[in-house]
């Protein structure tokens, strides 16, 4: 297999570069500080099919938001949404 080179290129012209990395430790970009025990500012996204059950869908989503979480629904097939955030999605009337 040519991995996309042509079959005449020298190969040592198509070899990855081997660079070091700008930055080699980040306290600011570490998660090794972060709070552990606590949701709050957290991204959640709950991933929602058809068939699921709208009212304990509500209840997580309410739950996680009082928390402090920032909680996306995300569902696979919809009529007009896929990342869900219509009234409608959050009443459950689609599901």
């Amino acid at each position: 297999m040519n991995e996309g080179k042509p079959a005449d290129a020298n190969p040592k012209h198509y070899e990855s570069i081997v660079k070091e990395p700008d930055v080699k430790f980040s306290a600011a970009l570490s998660m090794a500080h972060t709070i552990k025990d606590s949701v709050k500012t957290r991204q959640i996204a709950i991933l929602a099919a058809a068939g699921v059950n709208a009212t304990s869908l509500k209840a997580v989503k309410k739950q996680l938001t009082k928390a402090g979480a920032v909680v996306e629904i995300i569902a696979p097939r919809q009529e007009h949404c896929f990342r869900c955030r219509c009234s409608a999605c959050i009443k459950g009337d689609l599901f």
